[in-house]
């Protein structure tokens, strides 16, 4: 397994789903916050795609959470510390 800071995942993750200035699939409420729209990635295929990314690697310091199911977007977001277990 290999440590990656949370900067470099973020940009991992932007060029993964496509995000720049005019994309039309997510956008991003915060740098470390991001939505995808799920008229192009279902929210199966973005934790797909995520569980695929950290197969290999961790974050160093943070970690990735999704967040319940919503009708039009597939949310996460990249967080400072441990996760709250709840």
């Amino acid at each position: 397994m290999t440590k990656i800071p949370i900067k470099e995942v973020i940009v991992d993750i932007k060029s993964l789903f496509g995000l720049n200035e005019e994309n039309k699939f997510g956008s991003m409420e915060n740098e470390d916050k991001f939505y995808i729209n799920k008229q192009h990635f279902e929210r199966f295929e973005v934790i797909g795609k995520l569980q695929n990314y950290f197969e290999d690697k961790f974050i160093d310091g943070g970690y990735v959470k999704v967040s319940p199911i919503t009708m039009i977007f597939t949310s996460f977001e990249v967080k400072v510390g441990k996760p709250e277990l709840t």
